[in-house]
């Protein structure tokens, strides 16, 4: 089982893991990535700028409506994510200009039994 802390700095605390992402080759991978775990979003999102530096080509365009009912088009991108330390698995995620940080959607969350303890702050994965 793994845990992670709650982090406390965000008013609310939040439930944050720690990823590794990697082209779907693992030529380039990238450690120690901050992801919000979002139980809402059906899909992971990525910021742009992060799946840039990949230099991957979109595989497609999809419509995502997000807070407030506000609709977007988002291009999508396969990356191998990893909730570190447990192995990687190639996801198709949405790349976001605007986001600061990846949400980490059911899409991945549901690979996985997560259980989140709010009076301890604590998430567990396992």
């Amino acid at each position: 089982m793994i845990t992670y802390h709650y982090v406390t700095q965000r008013t609310p605390p939040a439930p944050f893991v720690m990823l590794s992402l990697a082209d779907p080759n693992g030529t380039t991978t990238v450690r120690d990535i901050p992801a919000q775990v979002d139980c809402a979003a059906d899909r992971t999102i990525v910021p742009l700028n992060v799946i840039q530096a990949f230099g991957l080509t979109a595989s497609r365009v999809a419509e995502f409506e997000g807070l407030g009912g506000a609709v977007v088009q988002l291009s999508l991108y396969q990356l191998a994510l990893a909730i570190q330390p447990l192995p990687p698995t190639i996801v198709e995620v949405a790349g976001h200009p605007d986001e600061p940080f990846v949400l980490l959607g059911r899409d991945v969350i549901n690979q996985h039994r997560f259980v989140l303890d709010g009076p301890r702050l604590v998430l567990e994965i396992g």
